[in-house]
């Protein structure tokens, strides 16, 4: 015989279940929508997904193994890896702008020793923007494309051991470079008392082209340390390899 169910018992009521609810819903039975732990600040919430998104670069993830989950210490640059240390050179900028200032100034003087030995009026006229272009070219040269060439320093650079770079950590580039060179005309001013001054001001040693170019001159030996997918790392500390 088949059994039935008694009168007045009542059939299961599958619409007001809560595995069943939860399991449609795509939640596990007792968990209330938006409850995670991630979500309210939890224990199981992870610091370096919150702030991922804040220090690193387009693309990182969340891990602290991509070396962006901590926020850079005392005495860096925020987004930039470059520590106040290693820009405290300033005697030995003082004796490099000595150096370069005199060899740049060779070939042009030597230029405007010719033209002003000149005596006719077309020829000293001729001369004269000779020796403008000249002087333009040479300055250029020394001041933009060397330093370019030669991982960021001159010939008085490369002697007092210190290099431009990018406020970054990285290479100056050309449009730097050119900044840093127009605002020698300021920096330059009194025998390069204004750019000295600015310097002593400046929390990372920086004169007015510095600023406005966003460049760094640093100690020849210092090299930011690059993380694995080439970028420059902001800081590496508490990063897990």
């Amino acid at each position: 015989m088949t059994s039935t169910p008694e009168s007045g018992a009542s059939a299961p009521q599958w619409g007001n279940d809560p595995a069943r609810q939860a399991g449609q819903s795509g939640q596990q039975p007792g968990t209330e929508t938006g409850s995670s732990p991630a979500s309210e600040g939890g224990a199981g919430s992870s610091w370096s997904e919150t702030s991922a998104g804040a220090g690193a670069p387009p693309g990182a993830t969340g891990q602290q193994s991509q070396g962006y989950a901590m926020p850079p210490p005392m005495g860096y640059f925020a987004g930039s890896p470059v520590p106040r240390e290693v820009t405290k050179v300033t005697f030995r900028r003082i004796v490099q702008y000595i150096i370069d200032g005199i060899l740049v100034s060779i070939i042009p003087a030597i230029v405007w020793a010719i033209v002003g030995a000149a005596d006719h009026g077309v020829t000293k006229v001729i001369g004269t923007w000779v020796g403008v272009i000249v002087e333009i070219a040479v300055m250029v040269w020394y001041w933009i494309f060397w330093p370019y060439l030669m991982d960021g320093q001159t010939l008085g650079m490369r002697l007092m051991k210190v290099r431009v770079i990018s406020k970054t950590g990285g290479r100056a580039s050309l449009w730097q470079l050119f900044g840093r060179w127009i605002f020698l005309i300021i920096d330059g001013l009194v025998a390069g008392l204004v750019g000295l001054i600015v310097i002593l001001c400046s929390r990372y040693r920086q004169r007015i082209g510095d600023h406005v170019a966003q460049t760094l001159v640093v100690q020849a030996d210092w090299q930011p340390q690059p993380l694995a997918d080439n970028r420059t790392a902001t800081v590496r500390a508490g990063s897990r390899m």
